[in-house]
């Protein structure tokens, strides 16, 4: 049997490409804003310089005055796309052209500058986060990227994009707010809020935690060996002992009372607490955050009290006369000995007893007058 031939394949009409037409639909169609910014005139203006001996743009910059604005003026925008359209607020591609000076903000103009260097400079990109007018005079910040071609490469037309990042930046000075108003609070209340890495031995304290100790940022560094190192030593195994019960979840917090060494070498009390609040699956810990008070004046405070009270026992032992303490309703809460011998109760008989029953019924009337 004869083989059959094979059937003739006939290719497909070869499709007209138009590169051009395709790239401008591309960007067209884009949904992120970009527009194109001729660069020739700038580029040959930085080149002469460079011939000129320039080697350090931003110094030339900061030296020659009027030298910014002369360059500024040769960056053109030659096209943008109807995404820019909308997101300037404009009605049509070519009002934006026409106005687009008036997007220009004062800070856009250091975008600008930081534009030029990165060409000086030969850098591949840019990105640079800046702000913009919107035409009806609204503010908003935008993230501007650019791929700058490499030295040598000829430097035309370039595309740029931005994205609107306005509300991240809001969000961010939000957050900032709050953090502000947080640090205000702990000022207000004397704390100090501080934040530990385990595994990593790394460790926060606030502000506020160091100025209480009279240090400045990043005079003590961030790890736990240097906290411990403020530690008094007569305190330091106390502190283990807390901190370790509660690393092994043997207590729902951690808390002690120590002292820490300022950096004139004096020391202070703070009230010391926090909890362990992220753990591995075994249950080891991973992080730990608290905060400190300083409760210095409380215990100089509470140690003035003590030796008040101790040289007040002392007064009423050894006192001449016989001295009695007692409350509102007269029952006898301490008596000296000098009171004992006069009246030859023991001590222990007196807390059974009241001021009525020491006291003369006769005399009872005038006693509770004179009280």
């Amino acid at each position: 049997m004869k083989a059959r031939a094979p059937l003739p394949i006939t290719p497909p009409p070869a499709r007209a490409s138009n590169t051009t037409n395709d790239a401008r639909a591309l960007f067209e169609r884009a949904p992120v804003p970009l527009w194109i910014e001729d660069y020739s005139p700038v580029t040959r203006h930085l080149t002469r310089l460079r011939q000129q001996g320039v080697e350090n743009i931003r110094t030339w910059l900061d030296t020659e005055p009027g030298a910014f604005d002369d360059m500024a003026t040769l960056l053109r925008v030659v096209d943008c796309n109807a995404a820019a359209v909308r997101l300037f607020g404009a009605q049509s591609r070519e009002e934006l052209l026409l106005r687009v000076k008036e997007t220009y903000l004062q800070e856009t103009h250091l975008a600008v500058r930081e534009k030029l260097i990165a060409l000086f400079e030969g850098r591949s990109e840019a990105r640079i986060e800046v702000p913009y007018r919107r035409l009806d005079g609204t503010r908003m910040q935008l993230l501007v990227g650019l791929s700058l071609p490499r030295p040598g490469e000829p430097l035309d037309t370039v595309v740029v994009s931005t994205v609107d990042i306005s509300a991240r930046v809001r969000a961010e000075g939000a957050l900032e707010i709050s953090e502000q108003r947080l640090e205000l609070a702990l000022w207000a209340a004397d704390l100090a809020i501080w934040d530990w890495d385990i595994p990593s031995a790394q460790s926060f304290l606030s502000p506020r935690g160091l100025q209480m100790l009279g240090y400045e940022p990043g005079e003590v560094e961030s790890t736990i060996a240097a906290w411990k190192s403020l530690v008094h030593p007569d305190d330091l195994a106390r502190v283990n002992a807390a901190l370790e019960a509660h690393l092994y979840g043997c207590t729902p917090f951690y808390q002690c009372e120590h002292r820490l060494q300022t950096k004139s070498g004096g020391w202070r009390w703070v009230l010391n607490s926090g909890r362990v609040h992220e753990r591995a699956d075994d249950g080891t810990p991973i992080r730990a955050s608290g905060i400190y008070l300083d409760i210095t004046a409380q215990k100089r405070a509470a140690a003035t009290v003590q030796r008040g009270q101790r040289r007040f026992r002392e007064m009423i032992q050894h006192a001449p006369v016989g001295m009695v303490l007692f409350d509102h309703d007269g029952a006898i809460q301490q008596v000296n000995p000098a009171l004992c011998k006069m009246l030859g109760y023991m001590e222990r008989e007196f807390t059974e007893l009241t001021l009525r029953d020491i006291t003369h019924r006769e005399d009872w009337d005038a006693g509770i007058a004179a009280i």
